[in-house]
């Protein structure tokens, strides 16, 4: 057992930008616009990068979106401090 190792992880909320098909799955890696320590921080703040659909509730659209399969999410990632 000397190969036993802590982690020291922070735990994010990332906004990013998603590549999606027609049915809403990702289809390419995401781009990371930001991070917050909670979710609430990271809701309030999503306004600043996109706008909410207009008939599908919660799904948000970048402002300087390519095409109309982007979208705006936000996810809960675990990043390793070194």
């Amino acid at each position: 057992m000397t190969d036993f190792k802590y982690k020291t992880v922070r735990c994010e909320w990332q906004i990013v930008i998603q590549d999606v098909d027609q049915y809403g799955k990702s289809t390419r890696d995401r781009r990371l616009l930001v991070s917050h320590p909670c979710y609430e921080e990271a809701k309030a703040d999503m306004w600043r990068y996109g706008y909410e659909h207009e008939f599908v509730k919660d799904r948000w659209i970048p402002y300087d979106a390519n095409h109309s399969f982007q979208m705006l999410e936000i996810q809960y990632q675990e990043v390793e401090v070194k």
